[in-house]
């Protein structure tokens, strides 16, 4: 590109009609949209990366998968990055099939999500509290054979409840936290406070 001032199309982010300054060195990235079983991505070609655009979800799902790849035109490119997710309130399982960068307020006021499926050996960053609204105690990760250690010691320590995937975990066991009531209130109540007498 010669110095000079350019107009450039609004898909590459600059607007339908602004110049540019061409006597400066600058980054243009190009992205392609791609479409793939209702989700919208934005590839980068000249990483072999793909974003993940959440916009057009509807806000009712109750199951979404993202995946680790997807292929356009013959070309592989590596889901890293998910954006513009909504008030997902009904999301009850979430699948993340590679290893991406999950930005603040990505998943947040998904209150109703019990279960995360990651498929990636190495646990995908958190930036910014992605979960935030999510309960930790309730929502259980399931990681790939060998991997529960790496996702306690990463970002998704948070959760409660890391296990391998295939593992059946209970979630009606009932959990007893610090019992206000000492022997001596439950005798004086008439209940037995030694059950096996």
């Amino acid at each position: 590109m010669e110095n000079g001032y350019y107009k450039l199309p609004g898909s590459l982010g600059f607007g339908t009609s602004e110049e540019i300054n061409c006597d400066q060195l600058i980054w243009i990235w190009a992205y392609l949209r791609h479409e793939e079983e209702g989700l919208t991505y934005y590839l980068r070609a000249d990483r072999s990366e793909a974003t993940l655009d959440c916009s057009g979800i509807p806000l009712d799902i109750k199951e979404l998968a993202i995946p680790g790849y997807v292929t356009s035109e013959g070309n592989s490119y590596r889901v890293t990055e998910i954006r513009n997710m909504g008030e997902y309130s009904l999301l009850e399982k979430l699948t993340l099939g590679g290893n991406l960068t999950i930005y603040g307020s990505t998943f947040r006021g998904c209150t109703m999500l019990n279960e995360i499926h990651c498929k990636s050996k190495n646990p995908s960053s958190l930036l910014y509290e992605p979960f935030e609204g999510v309960d930790k105690e309730r929502c259980i990760v399931y990681v790939p054979k060998g991997c529960v250690d790496a996702y306690k010691a990463s970002d998704w320590g948070m959760f409660s409840t890391i296990v391998e995937e295939g593992t059946v975990v209970n979630t009606n066991s009932v959990k007893i936290v610090d019992n206000p009531f000492d022997s001596s209130y439950l005798q004086a109540s008439g209940l037995n406070a030694n059950p096996s007498e």
